[in-house]
């Protein structure tokens, strides 16, 4: 079944959970994203971001379970805009941007790691990497945005400026994914978000995933 419009319609509809998902609304709940982060372990079905895992199981790295959980949110919200803060190789960007082909999604990097992204972005052709700060992408972004990943630089002042910045172009009932929560001082900022907000660890590990609900 194809999901349309942002959120209630598409939540509620997404393959196999929609006896656990809260009806109604026009926001995901926090039972709705424990549910997706619970499903960070199921393969996306998406040859090209399978090929990603592989590799990285290759080079005998821990797997990358927020990934997963970044196409399985894109896939459930449906969202039109999708921003990310922190490109590095791309391989985040994908999944946001094959979990949601329809959506417009930005990526924001002055210094990716560019061999890799240009790979990725030969196959999302949804996906637009913006080659500056992403300070000076916040002052000048005129498009609304549902999703937004947080994943620059592991400072409170550098992740109170982007909340300042992008906060306000969020769209009612959107989400503000903020990830490495325990790197640097992160945590800091994280304790000053004002909003309802819940922390999901089981999809990074260690490292510290968290979500904030926006109303």
């Amino acid at each position: 079944m194809e999901c349309d419009g942002l959120r209630s319609k598409t939540v509620s509809c997404y393959d196999g959970i929609s006896s656990l998902l809260a009806d109604g609304g026009d926001r995901m709940t926090s039972q709705e994203i424990q549910i997706l982060a619970d499903r960070w372990a199921e393969p996306t079905g998406v040859p090209f971001l399978e090929e990603i895992h592989a590799k990285i199981a290759l080079e005998g790295l821990e797997p990358t379970r927020y990934y997963r959980f970044l196409y399985h949110l894109s896939k459930a919200m449906q969202p039109q805009v999708i921003v990310e803060l922190g490109t590095y190789a791309g391989h985040s960007s994908a999944h946001l941007a094959l979990g949601c082909p329809a959506a417009r999604v930005y990526t924001v990097d002055p210094t990716p790691v560019q061999v890799e992204l240009d790979k990725v972005l030969k196959m999302c052709p949804n996906l637009k990497w913006i080659a500056e700060r992403s300070e000076h992408v916040g002052r000048e972004f005129k498009r609304t945005i549902d999703l937004l990943f947080m994943d620059s630089s592991h400072s409170a002042e550098q992740c109170r400026l982007e909340y300042q910045l992008f906060r306000p172009k969020m769209t009612p009932g959107g989400i503000i994914v903020v990830d490495d929560l325990w790197y640097g001082t992160v945590s800091e900022f994280w304790r000053e978000v004002p909003e309802e907000k819940l922390v999901i660890d089981v999809v990074h590990p260690n490292s510290g995933f968290g979500i904030i609900l926006l109303k």
